[in-house]
């Protein structure tokens, strides 16, 4: 998807379809075959000859860097494997591969300096897809908004928590899967957040994104967690267009939504494709400012706000939690 190879025939359908479609019919050749490790997790491989035949047809455009690397990199090579990582090979050859589109690095080689990190995004313009391992991370580097081609942008380490995203990660506009440890914690030093990455399909995190005027993003898939707050671009018609979220959703502090019109504005019962619906009222310290009705008003407005929420028909899981009402829709 990322590299562009991937294209819908008639324009509605889904990419991530076409994919799978492509994917199950080379499963079904026998091109791709499956395996299952000791755990009972599923891969895939393919045939020694076939990943042979696939080396000879990719010519010079494809390179895997291994434990020993033996000659020199073509200057031509598009698509990068690293599976042992070496600071002078990496300075003296990879920053010099300026047709360079696809850098993966191997999880379990050493990790990438955070100065080398900077370095990457800064000289090769024409990535499209980068996955590196870094051993910390703080903030990713401004230079990042020059990467005018970057679909793909993933993150793996174990040590950092907390990643500051520069004003410039908003110009990534091609930008569709931005990953990262579920782990890492967003922060945002710009006012507009990613509101700009129209085009993002995919970002993981526990902690969901503390970014205004999320509605923007119509094709994200996954947005595991929406705080609602009494400001602005972070209410509850922030989800109203979002129809292709996916798996989970938990929709927390629903007491900040006022009324039941605020609530149907959410239009959850169009988001069909979502499997798990979490609703949590958020809880407020006893004698709290932020009460200003009493219990009795305030049960009666959960209670309309719940109905007005109307979760998709074939949603598999629904929860609701602190919920004061008395009653439940039927």
């Amino acid at each position: 998807m990322a590299e562009g190879f991937v294209n819908s025939t008639n324009g509605t359908e889904d990419v991530e379809d076409v994919s799978d479609d492509y994917f199950q019919e080379l499963l079904s050749c026998s091109f791709i075959q499956q395996r299952q490790e000791a755990n009972g997790k599923d891969y895939f491989t393919i045939h020694n000859l076939l990943h042979d035949l696939a080396e000879r047809v990719a010519g010079s455009d494809c390179y895997t860097i291994e434990k020993v690397m033996v000659g020199r990199i073509p200057r031509s090579v598009q698509h990068l494997f690293i599976q042992s990582y070496d600071r002078r090979v990496f300075q003296e050859h990879i920053l010099n591969l300026k047709n360079l589109r696809t850098l993966i690095m191997s999880d379990s080689t050493d990790k990438m300096t955070e100065e080398d990190f900077r370095h990457l995004l800064g000289c090769l313009k024409k990535l499209r897809v980068v996955h590196v391992n870094l051993g910390m991370l703080g903030t990713i580097p401004p230079c990042n908004g020059e990467l005018k081609h970057l679909r793909y942008l993933g993150l793996s380490g174990s040590v950092f928590r907390n990643i500051t995203l520069p004003p410039t990660f908003g110009k990534l506009y091609h930008l569709e899967k931005f990953s990262i440890p579920p782990i890492a914690q967003l922060h945002f030093s710009s006012n507009e957040g990613i509101a700009n990455l129209v085009n993002l399909r995919y970002l993981r995190t526990y902690f969901g994104l503390n970014s205004p005027d999320i509605g923007k993003l119509t094709l994200l898939r996954t947005l595991p967690i929406f705080t609602v707050k009494r400001t602005r671009g972070f209410e509850i018609i922030q989800l109203e267009h979002l129809d292709n979220l996916r798996e989970t959703l938990i929709i927390e502090g629903l007491r900040n939504v006022s009324s039941k019109e605020e609530a149907h504005q959410a239009k959850l019962a169009n988001k069909e494709h979502l499997s798990f619906l979490i609703l949590e009222w958020n809880t407020f310290p006893h004698n709290s400012s932020l009460i200003l009705e009493s219990p009795d008003n305030q049960r009666l407005v959960e209670e309309e706000i719940l109905k007005a929420l109307r979760p998709p028909s074939l949603i598999k899981s629904l929860k609701i939690r602190n919920y004061r009402g008395s009653r439940y829709p039927s």
